[in-house]
């Protein structure tokens, strides 16, 4: 595994014996502007601002060691899994062997009845980072040349950038299997409330201000 040296201490403890198969990257400078930045924004801003710069940040220190792994170790499949959104772009460029990205999952959108709830400078600032990453990034996305992409549903798909050449997989992440749910008849007729009972949800997540959950 090629990580960030943040995750040293929890991968040493979860690996053991195997800790040293593990090939760290450390932050620049650059990163830890970032990382002070994001720390110091507002929490109505959400996880925008500098997600996108400091992930392309990291992924282009990452591609030498990437590539000096592949040649030491003869590594015959390269699998970027992170970041999960189909718009940030990969920077494993002129790996000599198949890259297969993903699952990925995104390009969510606020619905329409609730997009009062993201500020305008958010969407305007979520905007600008995602067209700069697709202009920079066009000549040498390795999404549009890996061998196989995957993707949790026809939403991210559509969320790709254009020209891509490899396989595009639906892989589900997150299901039911419905064999496992079958009801009897009965209790599957809906169940008509009074016109007087609460409306009740149930969110399945991480507790994070960017799922949403407000």
């Amino acid at each position: 595994m090629c990580v960030g040296k943040e995750t040293k201490p929890e991968l040493d403890e979860l690996l053991g014996a195997d800790a040293h198969r593990v090939e760290y990257v450390d932050d620049t400078r650059m990163n830890s502007v970032f990382h002070w930045v994001q720390a110091r924004t507002p929490n109505w801003m959400g996880n925008y601002p500098l997600y996108y710069f400091s992930v392309i940040a990291a992924q282009l220190r990452q591609r030498a060691t990437v590539k000096r792994l592949v040649k030491s170790l003869g590594i015959d499949v390269v699998h970027q899994p992170t970041p999960v959104s189909p718009r940030i772009p990969s920077f494993l460029v002129g790996l000599p062997v198949p890259l297969v990205i993903g699952p990925m999952n995104g390009g969510m959108e606020y619905p329409p009845g609730f997009r009062f709830l993201q500020a305008r400078i958010v969407r305007g600032v979520r905007k600008l980072a995602q067209l700069m990453a697709a202009f920079v990034a066009r000549p040498i996305n390795a999404k549009r040349r890996a061998d196989c992409l995957l993707v949790a549903n026809k939403r991210t798909r559509s969320a790709l950038p254009s020209g891509v050449r490899g396989m595009v997989l639906e892989l589900c992440e997150n299901g039911v299997i419905p064999d496992l749910w079958i009801r009897d008849e009965a209790s599957a007729l809906p169940q008509i409330k009074p016109a007087n009972a609460t409306f009740e949800l149930i969110f399945v997540g991480r507790l994070e201000r960017w799922k949403g959950v407000d």
